[in-house]
């Protein structure tokens, strides 16, 4: 099996060097990063201008690019014999309408309407402490190990969502994503003539059942998502 490996994060981001430690002893792997974060990008491309690529080891990759760019280039250019593509893991959880927004999640987006399958992975951090990766990782290849085995149809993909790295983890849930706009917390405050958005996500409404709520009560929350426009 071959794994191309992404992220919005960056090239450099821990959550990247644990989602390539969850994948490597189970297939062959490719990163295809982006140079820097970009983070919220959602499905952004690069068509106005030249995006260019530095190989920086043996089958690692730095796009000057989005994360969109990167499966396109990765799968178009670089390593068109990959199975999936795997995007994370990702610093922050990326839950119901999140989707829309995620540079994490638009990659596995655009990898299925490229014809391969695809697993975004975010990790959610509920409380003030450093995150765990090593944790991280581990919570990672267990959902993958289990996930490359289940049936994607057509034009579908799998969003995953850890929970916070200190609680009991071992719980997985299959689930629906909500997108529940109404619940998106747009906040903001005033700093020296300008806005920062101020809303708290820990603080985010959750409907019984949503992976919003699932992973927020502490299980692995697993969704299949529609790639189709909406």
């Amino acid at each position: 099996m071959h794994v191309l490996i992404t992220n919005d994060d960056g090239i450099d981001a821990p959550g990247l060097a644990a989602m390539e430690a969850a994948v490597a002893d189970h297939a062959r792997v490719t990163i295809v990063a982006p140079h820097q974060t970009y983070s919220g990008c959602g499905h952004q491309v690069t068509n106005h201008q030249a995006i260019r690529v530095e190989q920086v080891e043996d089958n690692r990759f730095k796009v000057f690019g989005t994360p969109a760019d990167c499966t396109r280039i990765g799968i178009s250019e670089i390593a068109p014999d990959v199975d999936w593509v795997v995007s994370g893991i990702n610093a922050g959880a990326n839950l119901g309408v999140d989707l829309v927004m995620s540079g994490t999640v638009a990659s596995v987006r655009e990898a299925c309407w490229l014809g391969k399958l695809g697993i975004a992975i975010s990790q959610y951090v509920g409380r003030d402490h450093p995150r765990d990766w090593h944790r991280s990782s581990q919570m990672a290849q267990r959902v993958l190990k289990e996930l490359w085995q289940r049936r994607l149809e057509t034009q579908r993909f799998w969003s995953v969502n850890l929970p916070d790295g200190d609680t009991d983890s071992n719980q997985v849930r299959m689930v629906d994503t909500f997108p529940e706009p109404k619940h998106l917390h747009v906040n903001f405050r005033v700093e020296e003539e300008a806005y920062r958005y101020s809303g708290n996500y820990r603080n985010r409404p959750r409907t019984h059942g949503s992976d919003v709520d699932v992973c927020f009560g502490g299980a692995i929350s697993i969704s299949k998502v529609s790639a189709a426009p909406q």
